[in-house]
């Protein structure tokens, strides 16, 4: 029984091993022999070896394969917005919230108590970035909301740990914001871009907000907010060959209940919350 056992594990083999070698020489060819040499076991088993390390390089490749492919969903718009030569660099922002109105909401307190407190005070300093990708110019989004909300922090006097962003240039459309306890995701939904004229710019997305943490601890249940980020920049040109110096941006932030304005049409929703900022872009001169 033994060796009626051994015989068949050996046909078996043998019959595995003939399947194998019909497989690769179907998916390869045969093997050509190089100035006349005869093809050897070495040269099948290193097409074989590159045939299996494929998709482990694909698989390498998988995430960031994904992340483009989001960033095409129909209904987005762009993938991002491209801004004009002027901006790319490194820049100052100093912004100031000049008017912040709108009904008392208990879901946007948070906001609307940032908002006041900004409105109240000074001008805030932080530094933006925008890079370049895939040939077109972007915000960095994860840096610039990094800085911004430092410098907020920095404001109130708060001595929390710096804020992180996680963020891809491959997927813009997507941004989680980690200050604290407070855990913020950014989802753009829809974006309208103007074509960017000699000196002037104008942009529009619409945000699903997912804010867990907002009372101090992190939510089972994130609450689900909504809001419209209007901007429209302008710039003063400057002599030939001379870069941009300051870039005026004015910005309008309207806020929404989603439970009284769902997500379907927030063109025709009133909002909730409306915040309005003045801010300047000063380019960093190089002190080499």
């Amino acid at each position: 029984k033994k060796s009626m056992a051994a015989r068949s594990v050996m046909m078996s083999h043998t019959r595995f091993s003939g399947l194998a070698s019909l497989a690769v020489l179907a998916i390869f060819g045969a093997p050509s022999a190089a100035a006349g040499a005869p093809a050897t076991r070495r040269a099948l088993v290193g097409r074989c070896f590159a045939l299996v390390s494929a998709p482990l390089l694909v698989r390498a490749e998988g995430i960031e394969s994904i992340r483009q492919a989001a960033a095409s969903i129909p209904g987005y718009g762009q993938p991002d917005i491209y801004y004009p030569p002027a901006f790319r660099g490194r820049r100052i922002a100093s912004r100031h919230v000049f008017d912040v109105s709108g009904l008392e909401t208990p879901g946007l307190a948070t906001v609307a108590e940032e908002a006041r407190r900004l409105a109240a005070g000074d001008y805030i300093l932080y530094d933006v970035r925008f890079i370049v990708r895939d040939e077109h110019i972007i915000a960095d989004r994860g840096w610039n909301a990094e800085t911004f909300m430092a410098a907020v922090r920095v404001g109130a006097g708060s001595d929390t740990i710096r804020p992180s962003a996680d963020w891809s240039a491959s997927n813009p459309n997507i941004l989680t914001l980690r200050d604290g306890l407070r855990l913020v995701e950014f989802k753009v939904t829809r974006r309208a871009v103007e074509q960017p004229m000699e000196n002037a710019f104008g942009a529009s997305e619409y945000e699903r907000v997912a804010d867990a943490g907002s009372d101090g601890i992190l939510a089972a249940v994130p609450l689900i907010q909504a809001r419209r980020v209007e901007t429209r920049y302008r710039w003063a040109l400057p002599p030939d060959g001379q870069p941009v110096s300051t870039i005026e941006v004015l910005e309008r932030v309207s806020w929404f209940d989603p439970t009284k304005t769902g997500f379907a049409d927030l063109k025709s929703a009133s909002p909730s919350l409306v915040v309005k900022s003045r801010i300047e872009y000063a380019r960093v001169r190089s002190t080499s």
